[in-house]
């Protein structure tokens, strides 16, 4: 996308950048000085700033950091925040008479902010553990921060009584100050454009085989034709919300079913194996053009068998139960709702309550879906 970066010497220079929309704040980004051009690299020690119009935009600081954990195992004992002092780059939220910044690298997340008169300087937030107590409590400074650094009247003293320390409090109060002084400001958060769940309607036919097997004698072995079925599910996806959407969680309740007729050397075999699955797993998308994406999936599948068995003539049916497989899927998706996928079920024993028996079901798949 069109952006620009500004060098050390404080050169601008427009340019391609890469968005990788990314998690944790980069200390590099990847540009083209023309669309087909090839590939370059910057670095947090060359580059100021960069970004891309109306999306994002990095600045480089020297800032002093608190690094200390949140997580309650590695709780600090100590109110106080201890700072470190860091080269980061930083992104922008909202940029005006007061600019609020903030930092993510793995679990840590810090908020920054500056002024006409106040350099660049951490909001304060640490919860720390009372020691030989097993009490936490928190150091909420950046409330202070907020009310007596950037006064502006009785309302905005309010906010920041209760602006909680996370992106869209914060932002929330930035835009209430500058607009409380008449100021310019630019919001860069873009966030609640993004839409990060769908539900998609997802019919198909699957081509199924089934063999049974007992350890105890080979009497009883029987291997199944392979068999077309009708499947239908609704998928609920959950966008990642980093990395341009390419990551999402997926579950997709299933209705599947397959009924087969097979032979031992001495007598007859009926299955009638109907279920519903439940795949739970992850998707990643492969962005080709502006309409169209690849995507794979990776799945444990849960199944939950209604009313299914084996009977063999000479023997009691044996009930089907809980049996769980992995799934691997490839797809392609166009224009955000219409999909195609074709998905390959690992062996499933379906006759895993059973000590000496063996039923290994597996299968393909061929998936529409549609985004309601």
């Amino acid at each position: 996308m069109e952006g620009y970066f500004i060098d050390s010497l404080g050169t601008k220079t427009e340019c391609y950048i890469l968005n990788m929309d990314w998690k944790d704040n980069p200390t590099e980004f990847s540009y083209k000085r023309a669309l087909n051009g090839e590939s370059e690299i910057q670095t947090i020690r060359e580059v100021v700033e960069f970004g891309i119009p109306s999306q994002f935009k990095y600045v480089r600081f020297d800032v002093l950091i608190d690094k200390s954990s949140d997580q309650i195992e590695h709780l600090s004992h100590t109110r106080k925040a201890i700072f470190e002092k860091e080269r980061l780059f930083l992104k922008v939220l909202v940029e005006g008479q007061a600019s609020l910044y903030s930092y993510r690298k793995i679990n840590l997340i810090r908020y920054f902010y500056s002024t006409d008169t106040i350099a660049i300087e951490q909001l304060v937030y640490k919860q720390y553990r009372v020691e030989d107590k097993n009490t936490i409590l928190k150091n909420e400074k950046f409330r202070y921060q907020l009310k007596f650094n950037l006064p502006c009247n009785p309302s905005t003293d309010l906010l920041a009584e209760n602006t909680n320390y996370r992106e869209k409090d914060l932002i929330k109060y930035f835009i209430e100050f500058n607009s409380c002084k008449g100021e310019y400001y630019s919001v860069f958060d873009n966030d609640e454009e993004k839409d990060l769940f769908n539900l998609n309607l997802r019919p198909g036919i699957q081509f199924s085989t089934l063999s049974v097997s007992s350890s105890l004698t080979s009497l009883y072995d029987v291997q199944f034709e392979t068999e077309t079925g009708f499947r239908i599910g609704i998928e609920t996806e959950f966008i990642l919300p980093f990395n341009n959407g390419k990551w999402a969680i997926i579950t997709e309740p299933t209705y599947q079913y397959y009924r087969s007729e097979g032979h031992t050397s001495s007598q007859n075999v009926k299955i009638d194996y109907q279920s519903l699955e439940i795949p739970i797993g992850l998707r990643h998308y492969f962005h080709l053009y502006q309409d169209t994406k690849l995507f794979i999936n990776g799945l444990v599948v849960f199944d939950l068998p209604v009313n299914s068995s084996i009977a063999w003539e000479s023997i009691p049916d044996q009930p089907l139960e809980l049996s769980t497989n992995l799934a691997l899927g490839v797809g392609y998706k166009y224009n955000e709702r219409l999909g195609l996928e074709m998905r390959y079920g690992f062996k499933r024993n379906i006759l895993n309550r059973y000590l000496n028996w063996g039923a290994n079901y597996n299968g393909l798949s061929v998936v529409l879906s549609y985004t309601i």
